[in-house]
């Protein structure tokens, strides 16, 4: 055998051997060499700063003023139906700023902060009024996180006295029921950091915690964590410290965490399902996608969104069953933007995104198999 033919072979294996890795790599999520570019609906004139999508006919964008914020609900065909400004009658300060949005019910929830006193306070707005809620001891607590969760909105605080730190929690329900209780305690050896967040469930309260192993920030503890609603411990599961968390949604009795896991050459999404004991039923690493972005969990059918690591134009749609297997899987073409917001149908899912400041909204179609 001549060397140009032995160089002609040796060419073709390694074809072959790179295209079956690139089949076997893209087997379980979208090809994304045919992932069509989505035309975008003319939206909202004005920058946004959040949005929550209910439904095609109930969307609410949030944005700035030079003293508060606004709050319009809106629809896919761009209608203005009610808007609410948030100004120094919310009783926290001179700039309330909406940090998080939830529905609850018939009523919205936005959780706020000022921008100077860090006050916060819950705003619920039911049949189209108002009623503000302060937040207990948000003035002397520096808030980590608040996230909206299956009736209304939790809160993680932490308060510092001497080389003490202690963590709460504070829920705020559509009716402005408050529940608060301690959730965590450190010294300085062993602090708390902060990017700790929960999320409320029928039965129990679900707190990511996170502390720091002897001092360092580099390298920590991740400890998912359920207490009952009375704020007794009921179990405690200790994370991987390669995984990072992007949130926690509950479906009854079970959790769903989902976010990203770091390996050694890249990023993969993952996803994974505790029981309500704190027993991992399954998880799921995604190799064609960076990390989770997005988690509904509808019926019988979990779905899910996000970006690949190194084209984050390049978005992957996944619907898997409730045993974590794949039902179908598709990509698309969007815009990179640095905020993105989703909310899905049953057919379809709305994504909202700011480009030049110029909010857009795309109607992205869920792949059928």
């Amino acid at each position: 055998m001549g060397m140009k033919t032995m160089r002609k072979m040796i060419l073709i294996i390694m074809a072959a051997m790179m295209l079956t890795a690139c089949q076997t790599g893209m087997a379980e999520t979208a090809d994304t060499e045919e992932m069509p570019a989505v035309p975008s609906i003319e939206f909202s004139s004005d920058t946004i700063s959040n949005a929550l999508i209910v439904s095609d006919e109930e969307i609410y964008l949030c944005g700035l003023y030079a003293d508060g914020s606004w709050l319009k609900k809106t629809n896919i065909r761009n209608e203005e139906l009610s808007k609410w400004d948030f100004r120094k009658d919310a009783g926290i300060g001179r700039q309330p700023v909406i940090q998080c949005l939830t529905a609850a019910g018939d009523s919205v929830i936005a959780g706020l902060v000022d921008s100077y006193t860090q006050k916060a306070a819950a705003a619920v707005i039911r049949d189209g009024k108002v009623r503000y809620y302060p937040l207990p001891d948000s003035e002397k607590a520096g808030l980590w996180s608040i996230c909206a969760d299956f009736n209304g909105l939790s809160i993680i605080s932490h308060e510092d006295a001497k080389s003490q730190r202690t963590i709460h929690y504070t829920h705020v329900s559509a009716d402005g029921m408050t529940e608060s209780f301690e959730v965590g305690r450190s010294t300085s050896d062993d602090v708390v950091i902060a990017d700790s967040f929960a999320s409320a469930g029928p039965d129990c309260v679900y707190v990511l915690r996170m502390t720091k192993i002897q001092g360092v920030t580099a390298n920590c503890n991740r400890e998912l964590i359920a207490f009952d609603h009375a704020g007794c411990q009921q179990w405690q599961v200790l994370l991987s410290p390669d995984i990072v968390v992007k949130g926690i949604i509950t479906d009854g009795g079970d959790l769903y965490l989902y976010g990203m896991q770091r390996l050694e050459m890249n990023n993969c999404a993952l996803l994974m399902r505790f029981g309500s004991d704190g027993s991992l039923k399954w998880s799921k690493t995604f190799d064609d996608m960076e990390q989770v972005l997005s988690l509904e969990v509808k019926a019988e059918t979990i779905r899910l969104a996000g970006q690949k690591e190194d084209f984050p134009e390049q978005w992957v749609f996944l619907s898997l069953a409730k045993d974590g297997t794949q039902v179908s899987a598709g990509g698309v073409l969007l815009p990179d933007a640095y905020n993105t917001w989703l909310g899905s149908e049953d057919t379809h899912i709305n994504v909202i995104e700011n480009v030049d400041d110029q909010p857009c909204l795309w109607q992205v179609e869920y792949p059928e198999n």
